[in-house]
Parts: structure tokens; C-alpha cells; sequence
């Protein structure tokens, strides 16, 4: 049996190979009753929405970063977002700045070597 510090951390593991996991399917992969999860997630002062939000939020500005880049549209879509408007306003919600604004972050990350 899992303590409440141990479940979160395996909750973690769990959503960050599968951030839109429902909590649900995440109890029984963990092997734990879904409200035994919810009780733990609310002891750290979150519900499970707020951790698969965190999930998502982290999976898609990790996508939104790597090089060569995804459009943003293939990112929402891999992150199961219904259509790019939606994955928009929840990156921006959660951030304050648009999906566009962390690609043109990843833009200047890249260093074009000069050819010689």
C-alpha cells in the first residue's frame, strides 16, 4: 500500500507518460480505490484535476520548446486537445501568454551556427 507522499509521486510518474489520463484509469493503474486518490491529492491541497492540468500544461510547453519544433497545432492535438482554439486558451489561462509566445521563446533558444 502506497502512503499519501509515495501515491502522488507514482501519480506523477503516471501522468507524465499519459497526461490526459481520466482518474479513474489512473486508480486502477496505480492499483488504488479513486477515492483513495482523490483523498491524497487533496491532502497535498490539490484535486486530481489540478494534477493532470499541471501534466498537460508541462507536457505542452516541453512540446512547444523542443527543437526541431511542432506546430502548435500538432501539439495540441497530441495532447488531445479538440481543436487549436481550446489549447490556446488553456496555455494561456495557465501561463498568461499564448501557445505562439513560447515557440518564438524556443525560436531564440537556437543558435545557427554560421556555414564556413
Amino acid at each position: 500500500m502506497y502512503e499519501a507522499s509515495q501515491l502522488l509521486a507514482a501519480l506523477e510518474d503516471v501522468l507524465g507518460s499519459r497526461p490526459r489520463v481520466a482518474l479513474g484509469d489512473a486508480a486502477r493503474i496505480l492499483g488504488v480505490d479513486r477515492h483513495t486518490l482523490e483523498r491524497a491529492c487533496a491532502r497535498d491541497g490539490k484535486t486530481f484535476r489540478d494534477y493532470r492540468r499541471d501534466a498537460i500544461l508541462a507536457a505542452a510547453t516541453n512540446l512547444l520548446l523542443i527543437t526541431p519544433p511542432l506546430s502548435v497545432k500538432e501539439v495540441a492535438f497530441r495532447l488531445g486537445f479538440e481543436s487549436l482554439g481550446a489549447f490556446t486558451n488553456f496555455v494561456t489561462r495557465a501561463t498568461g501568454r499564448p501557445p505562439s509566445r513560447w515557440r518564438r521563446k524556443s525560436a531564440t533558444r537556437v543558435k545557427v551556427c554560421p556555414a564556413t
